[in-house]
Parts: C-alpha cells; structure tokens; sequence
C-alpha cells in the first residue's frame, strides 16, 4: 500500500532547484545585517551586552551616552549608529534577552582588527 501511494506522489519539478540554491546563497551571504563597526567602537558592543545581560538600565544609558557622544564627535557612522540604537531600544521596550541576543550577532558579525589578530598571534607564539 506504502509503494501504491508513493508512485502517485508527484515528481518533483527540477526546474526551481538553480531557483533555490540562488535563494539560498543570497540568504546567506546577506547575513544579519549588521554594519562593520570601526575598531574604536567594538568595545561598544561588548559593554552594551554586558548592560543587557545585567539588565541594568543605568549601564544602558551610559552606553547610550557613549554612542550619542561618538555620533555627534563624527566617530560613529549613521549604520553603525542605527544598530546599537535598535538594540537600545529593544532593551529599553523590556526585550533584554533579545537585546543581548542581538548584541551577541552583532558582535559575531565583525572581523577582528589587525590589532586583535597581531595579540592573538603574540599569544599563541608564547
């Protein structure tokens, strides 16, 4: 009975497959959708996760300060300023959990410096 129903199934149509994988790729390469932060302003992310995780709003508006003083001094971007303050108000709106979540994407989403890469080399070399 199984094989009877089986055979009636139809066929899938390989047409949309290249369709499918052009989707895919897309999908992925389009990541999350976080900017690249400049160096000087990683320290954000990282600072901004520990208020969220602590859900400590007096943190939160020190990192808030902290963004609005790099904006107006020309050291952040406008996109990098849109992301932390959609993860600023998703925390201020109750959301901590989904704000350090975010906050952890963001985080993953960035390349390290050179910098970073030349005291990870040093480290390892010792």
């Amino acid at each position: 009975m199984h094989a009877a129903r089986l055979q009636s199934l139809p066929r899938p149509n390989a047409r949309w497959l290249p369709a499918l994988a052009a989707w895919l790729v897309l999908t992925l390469v389009a990541g999350c959708g976080y900017p690249e932060t400049q160096p000087m302003n990683m320290e954000i992310i990282t600072s901004l996760r520990t208020a969220c995780s602590a859900r400590n709003g007096e943190w939160l508006d020190a990192n808030e300060a902290k963004i609005e003083q790099r904006r107006a001094s020309g050291q952040m971007r406008d996109d990098e300023y849109e992301a932390f303050m959609e993860i600023v108000r998703q925390a201020r709106g109750g959301d901590w959990a989904g704000a350090e979540g975010a906050c952890l994407k963001f985080q993953n989403s960035q390349r390290p410096t050179d910098e970073q890469v030349a005291k990870i080399r040093a480290f390892h070399a010792k």
